[in-house]
């Protein structure tokens, strides 16, 4: 095997570059595995939750405006899990907050890294089912959402074509796969 160094980095010291209400970025020196010594920048930013809302034959989506890259996304349901709420209960929240759906079964599909060469983030991944209507409630980041329900051949176009590019999402639906 090429590249088998198994031996891990060494932090030497670390501290905090920038804290914000979302995120902290941390500067490290740090001992590379060959002995030399370096510096490394990484976002602290909590885990989220991602729920694939799907029907027999379609998904639902939102697209909303997303400001770091300055424009509309499509994208499946994400949210952060409240102070001491479980990662389900999440889901089950954020499914109705932003979709107005309700869920009569919840299946926890995995975790997944996201950029783990600058963050320590990850998103962990619901498969929501047998949705029932209940009361969409937006915060106010939110407003500009609109639900979109896409069927199943459509999305997989969709994705083809760049009209969906969120990496959450595409990461999500190809962990969905995974599991039928």
């Amino acid at each position: 095997m090429i590249g088998n160094n198994q031996q891990e980095w060494k932090t030497l010291s670390s501290k905090v570059a920038f804290k914000g209400k979302r995120l902290t970025v941390l500067h490290d020196k740090v001992l590379l595995p060959n002995g030399e010594q370096g510096e490394y920048e990484y976002i602290k930013k909590k885990d989220y939750i991602l729920i694939i809302p799907a029907t027999d034959t379609s998904f639902f989506l939102v697209e909303q405006y997303r400001y770091p890259v300055k424009k509309r996304m499509l994208e499946f349901p994400q949210g952060a899990a409240l102070e001491n709420e479980s990662e389900e209960v999440a889901a089950k929240r954020e499914l109705e907050e932003e979709i107005g759906l309700q869920a009569g079964r919840i299946t926890f599909l995995g975790r997944v890294d996201m950029g783990k060469g600058s963050s320590t983030q990850g998103c962990h991944v619901f498969l929501a089912q047998e949705l029932i209507r209940g009361e969409q409630n937006l915060d106010n980041t939110e407003q500009d959402m609109i639900i979109r329900e896409i069927s199943k051949n459509e999305i997989k176009e969709m994705i083809k074509q760049g009209k969906i590019s969120d990496s959450a999402t595409l990461s999500a639906y190809s962990l969905l796969f995974s599991h039928q």
